[in-house]
C-alpha cells in the first residue's frame, strides 16, 4: 500500500506536447526501501491541470482530501499514471506530464 502525492499536467494537441511521460520527482524520502511495483495497490493524491491553461480539471485534495486508489500494472487508470508511478517510494512526490496518447487522447475522451 502506497501513498503518493502526483501533480498531474495532460498535455493538450493546441501545444506541442511531448511524445512520452515526462517525470520530475520533486521529493524522495532518503530511505525508499518499498517502491511501487506491478499488483500493488497505490493509493494518491493528485492535482490535474491542463498543460497549456494550467486550469485545474481534477484533484483529489476537493473531495476532502480522499486519496484514488488503484492497482499498478493492472489498468484502471490512465496510461500515464501506470508509466509515472511505477518504482515510486512511499511519500514520494512527482509531477508527472502526461502527453494525451497516454490520457484521455486527442478528443479528451479516451478513444
Amino acid at each position: 500500500m502506497f501513498l503518493l502525492f502526483i501533480f498531474l499536467s495532460l498535455a493538450t494537441p493546441s501545444i506541442s506536447e511531448p511524445d512520452d511521460v515526462i517525470i520530475q520527482v520533486l521529493y524522495k524520502p532518503k530511505d525508499c526501501k518499498d517502491i511501487g511495483q506491478h499488483g500493488d495497490v497505490m493509493h494518491v493524491q493528485y492535482l490535474g491541470r491542463f498543460f497549456d491553461s494550467k486550469q485545474t480539471f481534477d484533484s483529489s485534495y476537493r473531495r476532502n482530501n480522499v486519496p484514488f486508489y488503484y492497482t499498478l500494472g493492472v489498468g484502471g487508470v490512465i496510461e500515464g499514471y501506470q508509466i509515472g508511478t511505477k518504482n515510486m517510494c512511499i511519500n514520494e512526490r512527482r509531477r508527472l506530464i502526461v502527453p494525451s496518447k497516454y490520457a484521455y487522447g486527442k478528443t479528451g475522451t479516451g478513444w
